[in-house]
């Protein structure tokens, strides 16, 4: 693991991320099949096994910090020129957002996703000077998603609805208060 990477699982490595995160983005997307609303409504969004090895590096960080290492959400950053890590399934789909006020102060790089680990330390030697925060910025943008650990409560979601625009969260209802009726679905 590079210096860039140990810094950023620091607890003042997370907390510079995390803010300069929430400062870059307002709101953070995740799609889920049609099929887990109502879990969803009832339960809030939970972490899952991911089905990939457990990093090392990032449950000798953050595994006091967290219920599992091995359980984590993705969100997505809404913004311009962020990779579109939407999955594709086959399934009916429908999108949430939480904004970055309710982002986790537990984050890290999606490190399930293959280049993520280390992508970090190859920005750091092509451009020593760019502060880690930033760094570690470029690399969601690039990745298309950050990740949690932790349950996000339902009463915290947004749910797109039909006649609302996907670009602005701040327009969604809240989960709770939508009916599956009005939900968009997508492919």
């Amino acid at each position: 693991m590079s210096i860039v990477d140990e810094q950023l699982l620091t607890p003042k490595g997370m907390a510079h991320a995390h803010e300069t995160l929430r400062t870059k983005y307002q709101w953070f997307v995740h799609i889920k099949p049609m099929r887990k609303f109502e879990l969803i409504k009832q339960a809030g969004l939970q972490p899952r096994r991911q089905g990939c090895p457990t990093n090392v590096s990032v449950a000798s960080a953050i595994g006091g910090l967290v219920a599992s290492v091995d359980e984590l959400i993705f969100l997505r950053p809404l913004g311009d020129g962020v990779l579109d890590s939407t999955p594709r399934r086959g399934e009916k789909m429908f999108a949430m957002a939480i904004s970055a006020d309710a982002l986790p102060k537990v984050i890290t790089v999606d490190w399930t996703f293959g280049g993520t680990w280390g992508l970090a330390s190859i920005i750091k030697n092509y451009s020593p000077d760019i502060p880690n925060n930033i760094i570690f910025c470029e690399v969601v943008r690039r990745r298309g998603s950050v990740a949690i650990y932790e349950t996000i409560p339902a009463n915290l979601l947004r749910i797109w609805t039909k006649d609302l625009p996907f670009s602005d969260p701040s327009k969604w209802p809240m989960l709770l208060d939508t009916e599956c009726a009005d939900v968009v679905v997508f492919d």
